[in-house]
C-alpha cells in the first residue's frame, strides 16, 4: 500500500501539513498589514492638521509680540535657533503626533502578540498532523520542507524597521522620538530653503531702523506737545514738548511698525507658508513611503525553503517536484 506522506524536518505529516502552515503565516502578515494600514490613516491625520497650524504660526510671526520676541532672541544672538525651535512648537500644537506614538506603540505590541500566535498555531498543526507510517507500507513523499524554515514567525520589513529605530532611540515606549524627529526634519527643511535666514535677516535690519522711526515719533510728537502746550494754562511749551515727544515716541513708533509688519506679511506671508507646507508634504511622502515598504517575506518560507530529500539542503522554490517512494 502506498502511503502519501509530507516530510518536514525528520517527521512525517499528512498531505496538507505545509500547506496549511503556509496559510497561517500569510494570514498572521495579514493581520500585520491591517495595523500598519491604521498607522498610515493615523499619520495621513496628524500631517493634515501639522499643516492648519502653519497659519498660528504665521498669525504669530506678523505680529507686534513676534516682532518683539524676536528682537530679544536677537540680542542673546541665538535668533535663528530660536526661530527654528518657535516654528516647531506651532507646527506641534494640539500634540498633532500623539495618535501616532500610541499606533506605533500599538503596532509593535500587536506584532509581537501576533509573532506569539503564529508559533502556537505552527506547533498545533504539526501536532495535529504528524502521522507514524503504516506498516507493510510504501511512504510517497509528496512534499519536503525544513521544520525551521515553516516555524519561522512572520516578519514584515516596516515593523522590523520600527523595531530597530526603537531599539536606536532607547526601546520600545520611545515612539515619541520618531514623531520628533518628524518635526525636527520638517523645521530642518524649512531652515534649508532659507527662509528662517531671510527672516532673521530681516529682524536685524527692521531692528536698525526703530531707532529712526522713534526718534522721528519723538520729534513729531515734541512738536505737536508744544503746539498743545502754548494753548493750554500752566503745562507751558517745554513740558508738552517733553510730554509730546514720549507719547509721540512710542504712538509713531508702533504704528510705523505695525505698518511695516503689514506691508511685509502682504508681500511675503503667502511665499513663507507655501515653503512651509511643501517641507511638511515633502516629509509626508518620506514618512508615507516608509510605510508602505512590502513585507519583508512576500512569499511564505516554505516556498523558499523547499529541501533535497537526501540532504535537506535548501532547493530553490520549483512547484514541480517529483515525489519520492520509500519503501
Amino acid at each position: 500500500m502506498i502511503q502519501a506522506v509530507e516530510k518536514i524536518g525528520d517527521d512525517y505529516y499528512k498531505p496538507g501539513t505545509a500547506e496549511q502552515i503556509e496559510q497561517a503565516y500569510r494570514d498572521s502578515l495579514s493581520k500585520m498589514e491591517t495595523s500598519l494600514a491604521r498607522l498610515r490613516e493615523t499619520s495621513n491625520d496628524s500631517f493634515r492638521q501639522m499643516t492648519e497650524n502653519v497659519d498660528s504660526y504665521l498669525d504669530w510671526y506678523y505680529s507686534l509680540p513676534g516682532e518683539y520676541e524676536r528682537i530679544v532672541a536677537l540680542a542673546t544672538g541665538a535668533l535663528e535657533s530660536w526661530m527654528t525651535e518657535k516654528l516647531q512648537d506651532y507646527l506641534m500644537q494640539g500634540n498633532v503626533f500623539g495618535p501616532v506614538q500610541q499606533s506605533i506603540d500599538d503596532v509593535l505590541k500587536n506584532n509581537q502578540q501576533l509573532r506569539l500566535e503564529h508559533m502556537r498555531k505552527v506547533e498545533q498543526i504539526l501536532a495535529e498532523n504528524r502521522i507514524q507510517p503504516e506498516e507493510n507500507s510504501q511512504l510517497e513523499i509528496v512534499r519536503h520542507a525544513s521544520l525551521t524554515a515553516l516555524k519561522e514567525p512572520p516578519a514584515h520589513s516596516v515593523i522590523v524597521n520600527l523595531e530597530n529605530r526603537m531599539l536606536i532611540s532607547g526601546g520600545i515606549g520611545t515612539a515619541g522620538a520618531i514623531t520628533g524627529a518628524i518635526a525636527g526634519k520638517i523645521t530642518a527643511k524649512v531652515a534649508g530653503k532659507g527662509i528662517l535666514k531671510l527672516g532673521a535677516q530681516a529682524v536685524i535690519k527692521v531692528t536698525a531702523g526703530k531707532a529712526a522711526s522713534a526718534l522721528g515719533g519723538a520729534a513729531a510728537g515734541a512738536a505737536a506737545g508744544m503746539a498743545i502746550g502754548s494753548l493750554i494754562p500752566g503745562i507751558g511749551t517745554a513740558i508738552g514738548a517733553a510730554i509730546g515727544g514720549i507719547i509721540g515716541g512710542i504712538t509713531i513708533g508702533l504704528t510705523v511698525e505695525k505698518l511695516l509688519l503689514m506691508l511685509e506679511e502682504a508681500f511675503s506671508r503667502e511665499e513663507f507658508k507655501q515653503q512651509i507646507l511643501s517641507a511638511i508634504e515633502e516629509e509626508r511622502l518620506e514618512f508615507e513611503k516608509f510605510l508602505n515598504t512590502p513585507a519583508l517575506l512576500d512569499q511564505t518560507p516554505e516556498s523558499e525553503h523547499l529541501v533535497n530529500p537526501d540532504n535537506e539542503s535548501a532547493l530553490p522554490s520549483d512547484p514541480e517536484i517529483t515525489p519520492a517512494i520509500i519503501n
